[in-house]
């Protein structure tokens, strides 16, 4: 069933929603435009509020997903950065 409200609604109804994880989180199962909408919004901030240990979990993931030769770039990268 598709929604009542228009998707403009519904975006500006997530926007208050925004720093509540939980209920974002529940939107994803409302419908169609409620998941589009929401996923966004769960992701545009992963770090914050989060403890450190969600956090190594979620670069964790995001560098499994990366090819080898990314990986050694960001390696690289980083190492040149942090050089004294």
């Amino acid at each position: 069933m598709q929604s009542i409200l228009p998707y403009d609604c519904i975006a500006d109804i997530l926007k208050f929603l925004r720093d509540d994880k939980k209920t974002l989180y529940e939107c994803l199962f409302v419908d169609r435009n409620f998941c589009q909408l929401t996923i966004p919004l769960l992701w545009s901030r992963p770090f914050e509020k989060e403890n450190m240990k969600k956090s190594y979990i979620i670069i964790n993931t995001l560098v499994a997903c990366l090819k080898e030769k990314e990986k050694q770039q960001l390696m690289k990268e980083f190492n040149d950065s942090i050089e004294i």
